[in-house]
């Protein structure tokens, strides 16, 4: 008798229970089957593991970094972090405190950011890998660099008044 019972719950779930037409109740019941089966669920140890595998996301970026990135896009990637760190203490000093000569904090904030993207420009004209700019020299790309940032800083010191 217990072998007859596993017999039927087989034939159910492959659908072969006889030569009757299936009945709705069967259909759903093994759709609901399959849909079950369907949904595997991550093992326990995985579900722990994403802080893990973002952490080796990181260490592999910084080991290529490290390894595959000229010494001068790594200087000027350090300026880049020291540009966008003094806007952001600026920016902060002036929630803090307040922007009372407003021309000297928009000078000064401005000021950051564009020599953000004038060093994020020489970035790109500097790198060997970057074909955009392959006929152009870096000493070129950085006197480039040089003349707009000279320019920069005369508007800045216009403008804080």
């Amino acid at each position: 008798e217990l072998n007859e019972k596993q017999q039927h719950q087989q034939q159910l779930l492959h659908g072969a229970a006889s030569d009757a037409p299936e009945s709705a109740e069967q259909r759903a019941r093994r759709r609901w089957r399959s849909r079950a089966r369907a949904r595997v669920e991550p093992p326990p140890a995985r579900r722990m593991g994403y802080a893990q595998d973002v952490a080796q996301v990181a260490r592999t970026i910084l080991s290529e970094y490290g390894a595959k990135t000229d010494r001068r896009l790594k200087l000027i990637d350090c300026y880049l972090v020291f540009c966008l760190c003094t806007a952001a203490a600026q920016f902060a000093y002036m929630l803090l405190v307040g922007s009372f000569p407003f021309n000297s904090f928009l000078a000064g904030f401005l000021s950051c950011v564009a020599s953000f993207v004038l060093a994020v420009c020489l970035r790109l004209q500097v790198d060997t890998t970057n074909a955009d700019f392959k006929g152009l020299s870096p000493e070129r790309a950085f006197a480039d660099y040089c003349i707009c940032s000279v320019l920069l800083h005369l508007v800045v010191i216009t403008f804080l008044g």
